[in-house]
């Protein structure tokens, strides 16, 4: 039995920006876990994670063809899969919901002496609370490692802006971390 060598990551680029199904669907493998992440940490639902990411995608395909390699695949994928998170999230904003999700219950009334705990339950409220660029941005930089420049390019945005929204979520985290530990 022969074993076939493997594609090298840029091979599987120009197979399917020329068109090659099963080229872009390795790509997506590869990357798929991380950019599930990425979404998840923005979207904060798992219920969503599978049609969102589905969709993302289903756009990444149909436009794999334009791709330009100003940066790198996987940073363009980044980029359209945190549009199709913020959309998704900026839709269900404007739906009206006849349920209350609890599953960001408030900290209020909670007798649990663990500050772990509490500070966890701190930190998914201020995350919850951050507009979903800014959580997005959050996410990129502190989670997944991602400097500013290359946060600011999957966003589609300024350095600066990328800068100073994480310096104020981070701020806004530390102050709510240390109110939690105050509480318990």
């Amino acid at each position: 039995m022969v074993d076939k060598p493997e594609v090298s990551e840029s091979a599987l680029q120009t197979l399917a920006i020329a068109g090659d199904a099963q080229a872009f669907g390795k790509l997506i493998r590869t990357y798929d876990h991380d950019l599930r992440g990425a979404v998840y940490n923005i979207t904060r639902s798992a219920n969503d994670l599978d049609d969102i990411m589905q969709k993302s995608y289903e756009k990444a395909f149909k436009s794999v063809s334009n791709f330009n390699a100003r940066s790198s695949m996987k940073t363009w994928l980044y980029t359209i899969c945190t549009r199709q998170a913020i959309d998704h999230l900026r839709y269900e904003g404007r739906r009206d919901h006849d349920e209350i999700d609890g599953s960001h219950d408030s900290t209020e009334g909670s007798n649990s002496p663990e500050s772990a705990t509490l500070s966890k339950m701190a930190c998914d409220e201020v995350l919850q609370d951050l507009d979903p660029e800014t959580r997005a941005m959050l996410v990129f930089t502190t989670a997944l490692g991602f400097s500013f420049d290359e946060t600011a390019e999957i966003m589609e945005s300024q350095r600066g802006t990328v800068a100073s929204k994480v310096g104020r979520a981070k701020k806004k985290l530390r102050d709510r971390y240390s109110q939690a530990g105050e509480d318990s």
